[in-house]
């Protein structure tokens, strides 16, 4: 009973972990729709792709440990640990998503967002790409949200049957944002963004999505050399699209004359600096993970420091999007 209770109580705290952000930065996106800012909808968008991100490395979690070797219960309990987590998450997401399309919809009509009548709205999500692809997102967060609730019961045989499909939902959701950005006005354009944003959301989600569920050096060792192994490849692909994606949108000038490329600029310095972090964490971290000798409290924040920088590379695509 006293196991089951700490375990409760980890629980909680991991849940409060990202649950207090997303309040945070609902509160800032509330502040910024009540005064009808310019950068409402970049915040708005913001938290709602970082709920996507975070639904994402839950839902696609699994796969970093498919060589793990775990008792039957252990295993059950963390899955619906994980399921708890994708229903938390994936109701901040559609939240956030909701106030990106009032913010939107209400910039587009030229009102304010508490000015906003029913007809507005309904031209904004029938008639305007945005809307259209922000219902998808809704409809995705949705069921993700009604999956994860009813799964994290335990009481359905096998959920992680559902993991796959789970994880296609999310990705569709969240590499879906973008298009109601710069990314809907060319299909070369859209199909690098769409694959910046899936490796990079994939990438900064597993990161979190490990150090939100996992609790032993043996989870650890499994999951963190998996995860290693693949961020190069979003890594490279990240940097890929990045980059063709900037030579199709502006021009070497552009890149220190206006505030989109200075943008573009900011991130690509990020990378940098995540690059050289990864470098660093693959020769200490990792190494010591495998040998089971890392400490899971060193694990978590090492990780935490990581997405944090993520987190920011995100903002500044949110930004992006909305200023092209």
């Amino acid at each position: 009973m006293a196991a089951t209770a700490a375990n409760t109580g980890r629980d909680t705290r991991h849940l409060l972990w990202f649950a207090i952000p997303l309040a945070i930065g609902g509160s800032l996106a509330a502040a910024l729709i009540t005064g009808h800012d310019a950068m409402t909808a970049s915040a708005a968008r913001t938290l709602a792709v970082i709920g996507g991100v975070v639904t994402v490395g839950l839902c696609a979690l699994p796969w970093l440990l498919r060589g793990e070797h775990i008792q039957r219960q252990r295993a059950a309990q963390r899955e619906i640990r994980r399921w708890r987590m994708i229903a938390v998450s994936s109701a901040g997401w559609c939240g956030a998503t909701l106030a990106f399309a009032a913010a939107d919809a209400a910039e587009l009509a030229g009102v304010s967002v508490a000015q906003l009548d029913i007809g507005d709205f309904q031209t904004y999500v029938t008639h305007v790409v945005a809307g259209r692809i922000v219902v998808l997102v809704l409809v995705c967060t949705a069921l993700l949200t009604l999956v994860g609730a009813v799964l994290s019961h335990g009481r359905i045989p096998d959920p992680a049957q559902w993991t796959m499909p789970a994880a296609a939902i999310a990705l569709l959701g969240l590499v879906a944002m973008p298009l109601a950005g710069h990314a809907s006005h060319e299909a070369l354009t859209a199909l690098l963004i769409t694959g910046h944003t899936a490796a990079a959301g994939l990438w900064c989600g597993l990161l979190c999505g490990q150090a939100l569920l996992l609790r032993s050096r043996t989870e650890w060792s499994v999951s963190l050399p998996a995860f290693s192994r693949w961020a190069l490849v979003f890594v490279a692909t990240v940097g890929v699209s990045g980059i063709a994606s900037t030579l199709l949108l502006s021009t070497p000038a552009e890149l220190v004359t206006s505030g989109y490329g200075r943008i573009i600029l900011a991130k690509a310095g990020l990378l940098a600096v995540l690059l050289s972090l990864g470098y660093l964490w693959r020769r200490v971290w990792v190494a010591d993970a495998r040998r089971h000798r890392g400490d899971t409290a060193v694990s978590v924040r090492r990780a935490a420091i990581e997405v944090a920088m993520m987190a920011v590379a995100f903002g500044l695509a949110a930004t992006l999007a909305s200023s092209a």
